[in-house]
């Protein structure tokens, strides 16, 4: 009996290892996690950035938070994804979460508007607070991210893709 109880413990206890590890492991799992880049809406810097105003990319941070920025249109078209990446490590390095911040962050000619919200990781989903009906969520697709927006009647769902950046 004495023989079974390590087994059975180291058993458990490496289940439970790797379940923690492929819960934590969900944010990697986003094309955009990296430090290296972000994700950036289909139809920036085209129809879907002159109809919204704006072209719109986001990144998650350190300490379960998302970024999401939103560049005004046309101006957004000459923003380089190296001032992007640089927002995101400012995003980064500011403490707490839930705000709006306006600003050129150093890298700007015109005033982005940068959101920093709190994700929370449910059913393969990442999901956070974005000024919607309930909450949004991420769903991680083979090439793409999609951000499920909810609605009155239904869903809106949008692609944004990896952009990998020095």
């Amino acid at each position: 009996m004495c023989s079974r109880a390590p087994r059975f413990a180291r058993t458990a206890l490496l289940s439970l290892a790797l379940a923690l590890v492929a819960w934590q492991s969900l944010a990697g799992e986003l094309p955009g996690a990296a430090e290296t880049g972000f994700l950036s809406r289909a139809g920036n810097n085209g129809e879907a950035a002159a109809a919204a105003g704006n072209n719109i990319y986001f990144r998650l941070l350190g300490g379960e938070r998302i970024a999401i920025l939103y560049v005004p249109w046309p101006y957004a078209a000459k923003v380089s994804a190296r001032s992007i990446v640089e927002i995101f490590r400012q995003a980064d390095a500011m403490p707490g979460s839930g705000t709006y911040r306006r600003g050129r962050f150093g890298v700007l000619e015109q005033a982005a508007i940068l959101d920093i919200e709190p994700y929370t990781k449910l059913d393969g989903h990442i999901v956070f607070e974005c000024g919607a009906l309930s909450a949004c969520s991420l769903r991680p697709r083979a090439d793409h991210v999609e951000l499920i927006r909810p609605g009155i009647i239904n869903e809106h769902v949008t692609r944004y893709d990896f952009v990998a950046s020095n």
